[in-house]
């Protein structure tokens, strides 16, 4: 395909709403396969009728070739992209963002897995419907499964009625220990629900696992905004690209924020309900983070890496 052609088909696929953030990054042509690099599932058919329809276009299988994006640490073998969901100040709907972006990632056919560090309270076990101790095999542990997202938990580690009375060490070690020992399966995005702040989990978390990009949630209130700015900076300093800054519970006429790239989910009764689904304003948010993240290098193994993997989980 030449790069007139090229041009053609993105602009092409940029008339689909679900495709408006498409650019070149997001596309893998070969001599057979358009390979996209985002999730696809649910606009494949869209996707071959309009390539298909396109007479300047030569004809192509479309395939779904979600990559691994280069990170700061070797990627986990088992987990291709971990996103970080961060938030300055608690109670602003970090979890609960992260949890319907995970349903709408898996929706549009993407392996999603959901890791809660939030060491102050963990409220994925509650979304998820989490009421048991994870099984093992060895010294692993198998993750829950819910709605076909992998889903594992700190507040499995404890009683979910007491509070988690643990110093920095044993945090940091509890959130390494479910990262390593968690037995994942072929993840294409882990999602990493972080407690709010710049404290010991988000450090070690930047500095010791291989995070592709982080997403920020706020609210419209200036008290979260000037938190989430602080939290920020912690990601700029340490090279974690950030996709957008969600800001939840947000009229539409209203953005105070001045991140660049913001996302605007509204105040809304129906996201209080538990029920998996996913909304299609968490479509849109996962549209817009899947093709901002293609913007990304490619992630280049070399022969050092299992070394180094083994390394750390000795």
């Amino acid at each position: 395909m030449s790069k007139n052609q090229e041009t053609k088909l993105i602009d092409s696929l940029n008339s689909l709403p679900e495709l408006q953030h498409l650019h070149a990054g997001c596309i893998n042509i070969t001599e057979t396969d358009i390979g996209l690099r985002l999730p696809i599932a649910l606009i494949q058919d869209k996707v071959h009728s309009l390539v298909s329809t396109d007479n300047t276009t030569p004809a192509f299988n479309i395939k779904q070739d979600i990559p691994t994006f280069q990170a700061l640490k070797t990627p986990h073998p088992k987990v291709k992209n971990i996103i970080a969901i961060a938030s300055g100040k608690g109670g602003v709907g970090k979890s609960t963002v992260t949890y319907f972006l995970a349903h709408a990632l898996q929706k549009m056919g993407a392996k999603c897995g959901v890791l809660d560090a939030d060491i102050y309270g963990p409220s994925q076990a509650l979304l998820f419907d989490i009421d048991e101790n994870p099984q093992m095999q060895g010294k692993q542990f198998m993750p829950f499964i819910r709605q076909g997202i992998q889903v594992m938990s700190i507040g499995v580690l404890a009683n979910s009625n007491k509070a988690l009375m643990w110093r920095g060490p044993m945090i940091s070690q509890a959130l390494m220990q479910l990262y390593q020992q968690t037995l994942w399966e072929d993840l294409d995005y882990l999602l990493v629900d972080l407690p709010p702040g710049t404290g010991d989990i988000s450090l070690t978390l930047l500095q010791k696992i291989p995070v592709t990009a982080s997403i920020l949630v706020s609210n419209p209130h200036p008290l979260a905004e000037m938190d989430v700015k602080r939290c920020q900076y912690l990601f700029q300093t340490l090279c974690a690209p950030i996709l957008t800054t969600v800001m939840n519970m947000e009229a539409p006429s209203q953005l105070r924020l001045s991140t660049e790239n913001p996302f605007n989910l509204p105040f809304d009764q129906k996201f209080r309900d538990q029920n998996p689904i996913a909304h299609p304003e968490f479509l849109q948010l996962a549209h817009v983070i899947t093709s901002r993240l293609c913007h990304l290098p490619i992630y280049q193994p070399n022969p050092f890496d299992q070394f180094q993997v083994d390394r750390e989980r000795s």
